[in-house]
């Protein structure tokens, strides 16, 4: 993530502050990091209206996009939040919006998606403001590249204040059996998450001694993405546990009663894979 640039801390600084010992390093802002184990994730920024691809071991590329506004009729804005592609094609149809021809779909929360339209009108709009329905536009060269680097499991952090939660891309060392995938949203999920982001804006992260979160960039998720928070509430110093006391186990709470299923639709979009 490009957060250490928004005016905290130089680059250099927290070179130098990482560099302090243990007591020193509770002055450092601090995440809820979600590890990602494949080789590429996708962050949004709403606010820049621009795409970062971040790959292992490179340099990230920036694309312009254009996301979704409701002050134009029938618009929403696009969701926030931390998924992952869902679907990919070539070519894809709204029947919502007149049969218009999306290319380089790439979905990531239901009928939401990053895709590119027909005509360069919309280009003008790319790295300017919103201008769609709820969809992410991007240029068809830069549309083609990405529909390319990814895959149906790719994360995708999408936020319009800097994010609490972020990704970040797991070294050779992450212990997968000491760490939390992140799978279907879930009531118990939700709120051990919840938990997290609580313990971080109380200056009480370290405290909590959670294990690592992380995304193995194969899994879909296929229902709302997972909060970001907000990382204006983090304070700047973090508690750090003096003492010998063995950290508690976190698990997730017990499952939450099932309620009955209550079907809905959400078909706009029909997807045909040219």
């Amino acid at each position: 993530m490009r957060w250490w640039y928004i005016g905290i801390l130089s680059l250099s600084c927290l070179s130098l502050l990482w560099s302090q010992p243990l007591p020193f390093r509770e002055w450092m802002p601090v995440y809820d990091t979600v590890y990602v184990l494949g080789d590429i994730y996708l962050e949004v920024s709403l606010i820049e209206q621009k795409l970062w691809v971040h790959r292992r071991n490179a340099p990230p590329i920036v694309m312009p996009i254009s996301s979704g506004t409701s002050s134009i009729p029938e618009g929403m804005e696009t969701p926030t939040g931390i998924f992952t592609i869902q679907n990919k094609a070539r070519l894809a149809i709204s029947r919502q919006f007149d049969s218009t021809r999306m290319y380089w779909w790439l979905g990531f929360s239901g009928n939401f998606g990053i895709h590119a339209l027909d005509g360069y009108g919309y280009y003008r709009y790319l790295g300017k403001k919103p201008s769609s329905h709820g969809c992410i536009r991007i240029a068809r060269e830069d549309g083609e590249k990405l529909y390319h680097w990814v895959s149906p499991g790719t994360p995708i952090i999408i936020y319009i204040l800097p994010p609490a939660r972020i990704l970040a891309f797991a070294d050779s060392t992450f212990d997968t059996t000491a760490a939390i995938r992140l799978t279907e949203r879930s009531w118990q999920l939700e709120q051990y998450l919840e938990e997290r982001l609580c313990r971080l804006y109380a200056g009480e992260y370290f405290l909590a001694h959670f294990p690592p979160l992380f995304l193995d960039g194969t899994t879909v998720l296929r229902r709302a993405g997972f909060d970001t928070g907000d990382f204006y509430r983090i304070p700047l110093r973090q508690k750090l546990p003096y003492s010998t006391t063995p950290p508690p186990v976190w698990s997730l709470p017990p499952p939450y009663p099932k309620q009955p299923i209550v079907p809905i639709s959400i078909d706009d979009t029909v997807i045909a894979d040219k």
